[in-house]
């Protein structure tokens, strides 16, 4: 048996008159169809990322520049200062959150930073998780409680979303054989007009 006898692939009948046609546009139809998705989408984010985020960047530094004047005035304990500080900064904290409303009633400089630090490192990481395209849905940003005298770790101030990732695939185990059916018209006509050429 020589080389020249063993075919590797037949060659297809040719298609139809305009069935070729038929497929080229289908293809460029469904490929300006995921690029304009694609651009949507990229154009959403990017808003997001530049409206939202630079807001929150100069709330962090207006939350910096607001504990240090008043750890300022807890220092030489001023009275006035220390109450006006108070009322700027409560207007930015959260009334409802307890660790925000002990950051207003904090009265050593220390306990104030450190509550206050907590607080721009809780908000910075959840900046950063809202930035990335995935690691929104997988991870979540959580504050942790001030316990005074200790240092919270990095860990602490990022976790697991749980369920997750079971979630996804469930969910890829649902559409893969939705997807794969979709696709497969099209790999069949690609596949005849690949032949043809």
């Amino acid at each position: 048996m020589t080389l020249q006898n063993v075919t590797i692939f037949k060659k297809a009948p040719p298609l139809p008159v305009g069935e070729t046609e038929k497929t080229m546009s289908a293809v460029a139809l469904l490929g300006a169809f995921a690029g304009g998705l694609l651009t949507y989408l990229t154009a959403l984010r990017n808003i997001y990322n530049s409206s939202v985020i630079q807001e929150r960047k100069e709330w962090r530094d207006r939350i910096r520049r607001l504990t240090a004047e008043l750890a300022k005035s807890l220092d030489e304990e001023n009275s006035v200062e220390i109450r006006n500080l108070r009322r700027k900064l409560r207007v930015r904290l959260n009334p409802t959150e307890a660790e925000d409303i002990a950051i207003i009633e904090a009265t050593k400089s220390d306990e104030l930073t450190a509550r206050v630090a907590i607080l721009l490192k809780h908000d910075w990481e959840r900046s950063k998780l809202e930035t990335g395209l995935i690691s929104q849905w997988l991870r979540k940003a959580e504050r942790p409680k001030f316990t005074p005298g200790t240092r919270p770790s990095q860990r602490s101030f990022v976790k697991a979303r749980e369920g997750v990732i079971c979630v996804l695939s469930i969910a890829l185990l649902i559409t893969l054989p939705l997807i794969v059916d979709l696709v497969s018209p099209f790999s069949a006509i690609l596949k005849k007009s690949w032949q043809t050429f």
